[in-house]
């Protein structure tokens, strides 16, 4: 190299090792984890490498030489000689046991795939009230857990490996925590409810409290699904009691709570609901009441009625669950019946339209002998 200078300076000259070293890296089997990385760098120089362990696995450590060199998944390593890393990978630990332990018993947990020569601290949730016993010696990988009685609720098992790992798992004792809701409903019409699935749960009771003297409340339970009905304003609550392995559960420890607020702003009540011979119909003209919108699909019968000097006419329809129409009135506010001894046993809708809004307000009717 030649350099002319037109005035003094100062030149450095900066030398380079030419020595070069070559990382190559390995995943001890391709089946728990594959790496990536390495590569030629000069002496003094790094590469980067790292691992990813497919699901199942974690990452254990780079080895170089049988020796541990790293913990960490991707990191720089700076090589003092061409070598050879090899990235090794442990299954993933895992904690196992029963989803429900009863009062008065006592169950098992596992901890599976616990790396050898692991120390194991056992513990339970915040609050719960239950024993754990953890074994001991060759058998740390496993702890139980007594309940005494008369608890309920969420209990939790904490296993905490080398002092930085911590797995849990959480269980019942003996059933759920209820979970409640409360919700608005109108008068005179069904609704249904259908239990989340829970396999632990066996089968479902079902218990509705009403308010003193009620007309027509109606409740149909079957398993994890219920129709109820109201034709009376007020609050009422519906319970669903479960069977597991610890027996049935009772008052006053339902699995599931609805609270019913039914308001009374409906224009028309009716009962029995359901029905078996005669449907009867109250309209209260001074209720004045919103129209429910139909959420079922029905076809629509053409045809109203325009309002009398004596007061609203009332246009009452009754459909079945095709959209035929079975049965149609037109009458004064007041009490109206109509006869379903010779409908078959279904679901029916009432629509009733005023000469005021195009909706009509829409009752599901349930025939049954």
């Amino acid at each position: 190299m030649k350099i002319t200078l037109n005035s003094h300076a100062l030149i450095t000259a900066v030398f380079q090792t030419d020595v070069q070293y070559t990382v190559t890296v390995q995943s001890e089997d391709t089946n728990k984890g594959t790496v990536s990385g390495g590569g030629a760098c000069y002496a003094g120089d790094g590469v980067s490498v790292s691992a990813s362990p497919k699901q199942g696995w974690g990452f254990d450590g780079w080895y170089l030489n049988g020796s541990k060199i790293s913990g960490s998944a991707s990191f720089i390593y700076s090589p003092s000689a061409s070598c050879t890393l090899i990235a090794k990978f442990q299954l993933i630990s895992t904690l196992t046991g029963p989803t429900t332990v009863c009062s008065c018993s006592s169950e098992e947990f596992i901890i599976n795939n616990l790396p050898a020569n692991a120390t194991v601290n056992w513990t339970v949730g915040s609050g719960n009230n239950f024993s754990i016993t953890p074994g001991t010696g060759a058998n740390n990988y496993k702890a139980t857990v007594a309940v005494g009685s008369g608890l309920t609720g969420e209990g939790t098992i904490i296993a905490t490996i080398n002092g930085n790992v911590v797995i849990q798992n959480s269980f019942t004792v003996n059933f759920p925590k209820p979970t409640s809701q409360t919700i608005n409903l109108s008068k005179g019409q069904i609704y249904s409810w259908n239990l989340p699935a829970n396999p632990d749960i066996t089968g479902y009771t079902w218990s509705l409290t009403a308010p003193p003297n009620p007309t027509g409340a109606y409740i149909n339970g079957q398993n994890t699904h219920a129709d109820v009905s109201f034709n009376t304003a007020g609050v009422y609550t519906l319970f669903a009691y479960g069977k597991n392995k610890c027996g049935a559960s009772s008052n006053p420890s339902p699995i599931f709570i609805y609270n019913f607020v039914v308001g009374s702003n409906s224009m028309t009540s009716v009962y029995p609901n359901p029905a078996s011979d005669v449907l009867n119909i109250e309209i209260n003209e001074s209720s004045a009441a919103p129209i429910y919108l139909a959420t079922q699909s029905i076809q629509s019968v053409a045809g109203s009625t325009n309002s009398s000097t004596n007061g609203t006419t009332y246009d009452i329809r009754l459909y079945n669950a095709h959209g035929k129409l079975m049965r149609h009135k037109k009458e004064k506010a007041g009490k109206v019946q109509l006869n379903v001894s010779h409908l078959h046993n279904g679901n029916y809708y009432l629509h009733i339209y005023d000469d005021v809004s195009e909706n009509p307000e829409v009752h599901q009717i349930i025939v049954k002998r």
